[in-house]
């Protein structure tokens, strides 16, 4: 990648119920679109966050307002627009901002299945959004890459591991942000395949 023209679109599922984000800006770039989930009960919506959704206009952001209280509804709702959205878009990023682990399931399944899905508690655990640039990553990216192809059948098997390794390959280490920037630019490239924790490899030569 380049530039953010580059980037693969970021569908970004909100869960007002659970997380009511003030930095919706943070989403500005094209390449990323909104879809709020709205509760049954709530009533109010910050204005910041109405004023952000406005500004990136009806073709970037779109609300959904759950009509019915029973228990869950709001997360069914986010399920089955997240089911779509795969559907018809698969090689794209898939984030629900969200603190309810309930999700993380659906995650796991989806991630087992090659999607790029996540759960993230704020929009700023995006990593595209952390890393200043593509030269940033670029240059963590390609050490990383290296030392994974040169350690042969010892490579880490488990996605705890192969973070904490990612992590210690730099001295200073590398913050989370950007460990899991670099793991999914790896999974993003179908350089690596995580199925229920375990990491398997297609490295390229």
């Amino acid at each position: 990648m380049k530039n953010v023209k580059s980037f693969q679109t970021n569908y970004v599922l909100i869960d007002h119920e659970n997380v009511q984000p003030k930095n919706l800006s943070l989403l500005s770039e094209d390449h990323f679109k909104i879809y709020l989930f709205i509760g049954a009960k709530q009533t109010c919506v910050n204005f910041g966050l109405v004023d952000a959704m406005h500004k990136f206009g009806p073709k970037r952001s779109e609300y959904i307002q759950v009509t019915q209280t029973r228990a869950n509804a709001l997360d069914f709702h986010i399920t089955y627009y997240l089911g779509l959205l795969v559907a018809k878009n698969s090689s794209s990023y898939f984030h629900i901002i969200s603190k309810d682990k309930g999700f993380d399931p659906l995650i796991e399944h989806l991630t087992a299945g090659g999607i790029n899905a996540y759960r993230r508690e704020s929009i700023a655990d995006i990593p595209v959004i952390n890393v200043n640039s593509d030269a940033k990553i670029d240059e963590k990216f390609e050490p990383i890459l290296k030392n994974l192809k040169g350690r042969r059948q010892s490579k880490p098997r488990k996605e705890k591991t192969l973070k904490n390794s990612i992590k210690k390959t730099f001295n200073p280490e590398l913050t989370e942000t950007e460990v899991t920037a670099v793991f999914d630019k790896l999974r993003g490239l179908k350089y690596i395949k995580v199925e229920k924790d375990r990491v398997s490899y297609a490295l390229p030569k």
